[in-house]
């Protein structure tokens, strides 16, 4: 018998957010085709859920545009990961002050694994007054919007070398196209292949 989640009512929340996230990651047309394996396969095990899909290690962050509240800049962000069979969402927040420097907030963690019920760890309220415009991680990941300037992703995966490689070009296809009448021939002289 396969390996199974033991979630909670609450739960049901949380993974319909993550898959939210994936989806909005997958639409916002900020991934290239290396990165869409990835949300695929962290789609696949959000998919096969109660049962454990163990043999992926990835993850998905989104980040918010940085905002100001006076010389103070804050950004937040939204992350969904599986580590060999654990599930793993996260929120928080990372706030700059010109005299301090850059802090990291937790504003919630939660994780599940098949060995023991799911947990939730939320500081939410902590960090409400820590920083501004905090919601739950429902409310933050629908209020993602890659429309809008400066948000930003970061997606890794151990078996996918290619989901952040700035410099991997993907071969161009040679084209060869061979006229068999005058029709095509001079058809032919519109194609681009540059």
């Amino acid at each position: 018998m396969s390996q199974r989640y033991q979630f909670s009512p609450r739960d049901a929340e949380l993974l319909w957010a993550a898959t939210r996230l994936l989806q909005k990651v997958a639409s916002s047309g900020k991934v290239r085709t290396a990165q869409l394996v990835t949300i695929a396969k962290l789609q696949r095990v959000l998919s096969s859920l109660p049962r454990v899909t163990d043999r992926v290690t990835a993850s998905i962050t989104a980040f918010s545009p940085p905002f100001y509240f006076g010389r103070v800049a804050f950004m937040h962000w939204w992350t969904f990961a599986a580590d060999e069979g654990m599930l793993k969402l996260s929120s928080g927040g990372l706030y700059n002050r010109p005299d301090t420097g850059e802090e990291k907030l937790t504003a919630m963690t939660w994780c599940a694994n098949s060995f023991r019920p799911s947990s939730l760890n939320n500081y939410f309220s902590a960090s409400a007054l820590m920083g501004p415009n905090w919601g739950s991680y429902r409310e933050g990941v629908e209020s993602i919007d890659f429309a809008t300037e400066g948000y930003s992703i970061e997606i890794l995966d151990e078996d996918n070398p290619l989901p952040d490689d700035e410099d991997f070009e993907a071969p161009k296809a040679a084209w060869t196209i061979t006229s068999v009448s005058d029709a095509e021939e001079k058809l032919a002289t519109f194609v681009d292949l540059e």
